[in-house]
């Protein structure tokens, strides 16, 4: 459909005064339209969102007007704080990764060196063709890795292309492999293999492995595109294991809506991060930064999805 949106721009400037109009206090006003300038509007108003009155609580309605008191160095020392959360997630996140490179490289390659391009390999719904669909979801990985490798000028693999041909082998294919192509790859892995990579993470499930592995990709990209994630509503979230760990997240209702929150994928990221890491003491860093959250005026614990007590779990002690 056509867009109907017909306001006007406005210099920051212009901005600040009618965010002040609306109720939003603003202390240093030279500082605002600099924090404008260099954020963004629309970036910030994510942050004072919450600080809205409510118009409305089912459905959520806000008003453009601001609590009384809310101000815009607060909105601002919440964009500051989720800066700090994803850089401490990119921290935990990029171990993880590197582990489960490692490990599909590994259980994958002493089977087959090309068993990333073997449908034997794969589960039926990654593999299927019909007429209506001639290529598979596999096909179409196959061919945006193959594109990504081609594309990312590696001089390295460039070499190894020169000397051996294509397909690559699994332990340099997937180096050429983002998160979110290696979370695809074991998806798409029959259960077996998933079982025995799952373990190296202290999961039962493969299928709960591949869940968990899908939301860290959701949350890796929210960092690597520098977007708000404290509190985030995510689309690709965790649920549940059916076996080990559930009691790891036994503070967590068990139903799938309370999943989508960001405190639940933190406490998940703790969970692989332990894993791979036992004597790291970034669970504990984390805990120590998310007590720093500034509440009031709308801003709440809840927003980022975490239970009333969270502080007792034993991973972030």
């Amino acid at each position: 459909m056509p867009s109907t949106y017909t306001k006007p721009f406005e210099h920051p400037t212009d901005l600040v005064m009618k965010l002040q109009g609306r109720g939003l206090v603003v202390a240093d006003v030279p500082s605002a339209i600099d924090a404008l300038r260099s954020i963004g509007y629309y970036a910030l108003s994510g942050y004072w969102y919450p600080m809205r009155k409510t118009v409305s609580a089912v459905p959520l309605q806000k008003s453009e007007d601001f609590i009384a008191g809310a101000t815009f160095e607060h909105a601002l020392r919440i964009f500051e704080f989720d800066k700090v959360l994803r850089a401490f997630c990119i921290e935990a996140l990029e171990r993880i990764e590197r582990v489960l490179k490692v490990e599909i490289a590994l259980r994958v390659g002493h089977l087959d060196a090309f068993g990333h391009t073997n449908s034997s390999f794969m589960k039926t719904w990654f593999t299927t063709r019909t007429n209506a669909k001639p290529k598979s979801n596999h096909d179409k990985w196959l061919d945006r890795h193959e594109a990504k490798y081609r594309a990312r000028g590696d001089i390295q693999i460039q070499e190894f292309i020169g000397k051996y041909g294509e397909p690559l082998p699994i332990w340099v294919a997937i180096e050429a492999m983002d998160f979110g192509d290696a979370s695809t790859l074991l998806n798409g892995l029959n259960g077996s293999h998933q079982n025995v990579i799952a373990q190296r993470f202290g999961v039962v499930g493969g299928s709960d492995l591949s869940s968990m592995m899908r939301a860290m990709t959701q949350i890796r990209n929210t960092c690597a595109h520098h977007d708000r994630l404290w509190n985030r509503v995510h689309v690709n979230h965790a649920r549940m294991p059916v076996g080990a760990p559930a009691q790891f997240f036994s503070q967590l209702p068990s139903g799938n809506p309370s999943w989508n929150r960001t405190y639940p994928g933190l406490l998940v990221l703790a969970y692989l991060h332990s894993n791979v890491l036992p004597r790291s003491d970034w669970p504990k860093r984390l805990a120590q930064h998310l007590v720093t959250l500034e509440v009031g005026f709308g801003v709440t614990e809840s927003s980022l999805g975490a239970p009333t007590g969270w502080q007792s779990h034993p991973i972030w002690n």
